[in-house]
């Protein structure tokens, strides 16, 4: 992880290899509560046997500036199974130089013998009820890179599970507190996307501002698999 940008978001999408999705945004600057002065990414994606699946330039997502010549706020490209690198160099505002990145993301084989697969949840960040709505529906919504969200936001979680023998595994969420105790259930959101994937809403404005982390579950006929992520709320 760099002090200028927060680790990027991909999402797995497909049965045999994946769809992955990459977006970026400003960090916070360590000790500081100003985001830093990073404006773009470059970004190469490479397989372990050295293929290039991308190389390009992103802006960060929710960027102001839109326009002919001005970078994507998102990558998007297809992946073999296994793993993959992300290298990665953040410029600032004058093109300046300020950090560079690298880190692995694992493209699981959904058409292979393991008999339940639960995918890290896709967190998506709106600010209106209307925008809500919009994303709800849009299967190619850009995730939010960063895990820190303001009360003023509603989040939408998507989280993808696929059983083997193709059918579709029973998925909750709880929210839990920063030590880990359970607030309260998720109901999932009806009229699913795509299949093997569940949505769910979470309203940050009733919650106080500290740090949570969101449990999901995945139960099928061929067993249970279980993930967690942190989040921090600010005021």
């Amino acid at each position: 992880m760099t002090d200028h940008a927060p680790p990027a978001t991909a999402r797995h999408e497909g049965h045999s290899g994946g769809h992955i999705v990459v977006t970026w945004e400003p960090g916070r600057l360590p000790g500081s509560n100003a985001k830093s002065t990073a404006s773009s990414v470059t970004l190469k994606a490479t397989t372990k046997d050295g293929k290039v699946l991308y190389d390009g330039t992103l802006a960060p997502v929710r960027s102001a500036i839109e326009g002919p010549g001005i970078p994507a706020d998102r990558a998007e490209f297809e992946a073999p199974v296994g793993r993959l690198q992300l290298d990665m160099t953040i410029f600032g505002e004058r093109g300046e130089k300020l950090d560079i990145d690298a880190r692995d993301i694992e493209v699981p084989d959904l058409k292979g013998k393991t008999p339940l697969v639960l995918l890290p949840p896709v967190v998506l960040a709106t600010r209106s009820a209307r925008e809500f709505r919009n994303v709800t529906a849009d299967v190619d919504a850009v995730p939010a890179p960063l895990r820190e969200f303001s009360r003023t936001e509603r989040l939408l979680i998507r989280v993808p599970a696929y059983a083997s023998a193709g059918d579709n595994p029973r998925v909750s969420a709880r929210l839990l507190n920063r030590i880990g105790q359970s607030m309260r259930e998720l109901d999932p959101i009806p009229g699913d996307p795509r299949d093997g994937v569940t949505q769910f809403d979470l309203p940050l404005a009733p919650l106080a501002p500290g740090d949570y982390f969101l449990h999901v579950t995945a139960t099928g006929p061929s067993g249970k698999a279980e993930e967690r992520i942190g989040f921090k709320i600010t005021g």
